[in-house]
C-alpha cells in the first residue's frame, strides 16, 4: 500500500492510470471510478439458471450483475430521460430473458427497459440499456417471457395483456438463441373483459405443454384467470368468492411437472392454496379437458387439494407434520376453525410471491411472505404435500 502511495519504493512497479481528468477536479463534483458487492439500495433479484449469473436492480437505477468470483458488471437506467425525471425510477421487477442474452428491467413508473448481459463492441456504451418501451395509454406492471416465443407478455394496470417483440437490430424478430437487441410493442390485447377479469394485472406465469399454451393471470380485484394462448379462450377462474379461496388473492404459480397440483394461489390471510385444473382420467392431461371444455363453450372449475400455512396456528414455523395438522379441519386447544383463521388474519403478512422449487424426487415451494405481522417479509420453503394414492 506505502508503495502505491508514493511512500514505499519499488522501481519495477508501475502506478495505475490516472482516469481523473482536470475537468473533473475544476468541477468539484463527485467522479464515480469503480464498485463492488451488492448495492444497499438493492430493491429487486434475478438468478439465469444456465450461466448461473445473478443480477441486482437498486432504487437508483443500477443493475449488477454478478458471475464467479471478482466478476461484476454494472448497467446503468437511463428511464429518467424517457419521462424526463430527475433520477430513474425504483424496480418493479428484474428478469433474466433465458437464452436470449439480456436483462428486462420494469420500473415503478411502468418504464420496460432492456439490457445487455454481455458487452457488445457494435454499442456505443454497454453500460447503458439497448431500449425503452412504455404504453402511451396504460402502464405495465408485471412482465414474463414466453419461452417458445421471441415476445414478452407485459401485464397492464389496465387489467389488459399486450404483448412485446424481443427485436434485433434490424428490428425483425430475433430466432433461436440469438441476442436481443430492441423491443417492439405489437397489437395483440387480451383485454379485461375477455379474462373476466377486475383491477390491475399482478403477475403472469406461462405453462407450455406443446401442443398447448397457457397463461396464469393474476389480478388485484378479482382473482386468477386462465388464458388458452392457442385457442384464444378463457379456460378456468378462481376468484377470492370461489370455494377455497375466501380471501384476496395475492401471488399465484404454476406447478409444473408436478403430480401434487396444477397451480398454487398465496393469500392476504397468508394461506397458500394447492389447485387441480381438473379431474382426469389416466393417460388424459388437464389441458386436454380444457380444449374439449372450450369446444362445448364451457369452462373448468379448478379444486382445492390443500392448504398450506408459514405459520401454524400457535404462530411457529409450519413444516413437515406440522403442515399436515394445519390442513385438518378439526378445531386446535378447544377453538373453532373460524376463530382460528381470524387470529391467524391478524398473525400474518400476505403472501408476496411463490416459486416452485424442484430437488431430485423432492418438490416443494419458496414462499416469500406470509409470516408473522411483526416481523419483515422472508423466504420459507414449504414441501408440497404428497397426493392420495
Amino acid at each position: 500500500m506505502l508503495k502505491w502511495l508514493g511512500v514505499g519504493r519499488d522501481d519495477g512497479a508501475k502506478l495505475p492510470v490516472d482516469t481523473l481528468a482536470v475537468r473533473h477536479l475544476v468541477s468539484g463534483k463527485p467522479v464515480f471510478q469503480a464498485q463492488s458487492g451488492v448495492p444497499i439500495s438493492a430493491d429487486s433479484l434475478a438468478y439465469e439458471p444456465v450461466q448461473r449469473l445473478i443480477a441486482v436492480a437498486t432504487a437508483d437505477g443500477r443493475v449488477k450483475v454478478l458471475g464467479r468470483d471478482s466478476v461484476e458488471r454494472t448497467m446503468y437506467s437511463t428511464a429518467s430521460a424517457v419521462n424526463s425525471k430527475v433520477a430513474p425510477a425504483a424496480t418493479r421487477q428484474l428478469l433474466f430473458l433465458i437464452n436470449k442474452g439480456g436483462i428486462a428491467r420494469l420500473c415503478k413508473d411502468g418504464v420496460l427497459e432492456l439490457f445487455s448481459v454481455e458487452p457488445c463492441s457494435s454499442l456505443d456504451d454497454p453500460s447503458q440499456p439497448l431500449a425503452h418501451l412504455s404504453l402511451p395509454d396504460d402502464q405495465v406492471c408485471c412482465v414474463c417471457q414466453l419461452q417458445q416465443e421471441p415476445c414478452l407478455l407485459l401485464g397492464c394496470a389496465s387489467g389488459a395483456v399486450r404483448v412485446a417483440a424481443l427485436v434485433n437490430a434490424s428490428g425483425d424478430l430475433v430466432a433461436g438463441t440469438r441476442p436481443a437487441r430492441g423491443l417492439a410493442l405489437l397489437s395483440y390485447i387480451i383485454t379485461q373483459r375477455k379474462l373476466d377479469a377486475a383491477g390491475p394485472v399482478c403477475s403472469l406465469a406461462v405453462h407450455s405443454n406443446a401442443p398447448y399454451q397457457h397463461l396464469l393471470s393474476l389480478h388485484q380485484d378479482s382473482g386468477v384467470a386462465v388464458w388458452d394462448m392457442r385457442a384464444q379462450t378463457l379456460v378456468a377462474r378462481v376468484h377470492a368468492g370461489s370455494s377455497g379461496s375466501s380471501s384476496q388473492i395475492t401471488a399465484a404459480e404454476w406447478l409444473l411437472g408436478s403430480r401434487r397440483g396444477d397451480f398454487a394461489t398465496g393469500h392476504v390471510t397468508g394461506d397458500i392454496t394447492i389447485w387441480a385444473m381438473a379431474e382426469t382420467g389416466s393417460g388424459s392431461s388437464w389441458q386436454a379437458a380444457a380444449q374439449v371444455a372450450a369446444n362445448k363453450q364451457q369452462m373448468l372449475q379448478p379444486q382445492p387439494l390443500a392448504q398450506l400455512r408459514v405459520l401454524t396456528s400457535a404462530g411457529s414455523g409450519a413444516c413437515g407434520q406440522q403442515q399436515q395438522q394445519r390442513r385438518t379441519a378439526s378445531p386446535v386447544r378447544g377453538r373453532p376453525v373460524q376463530q382460528q383463521r381470524q387470529q391467524s388474519v391478524q398473525r400474518c403478512r400476505p403472501v408476496a410471491s411463490l416459486q416452485q422449487v424442484s430437488m431430485g424426487g423432492a418438490e416443494g415451494l419458496l414462499v416469500f411472505g406470509g409470516g408473522d405481522e411483526m416481523q419483515p417479509d422472508g423466504l420459507v420453503l414449504l414441501p408440497l404435500p404428497v397426493p392420495n394414492t
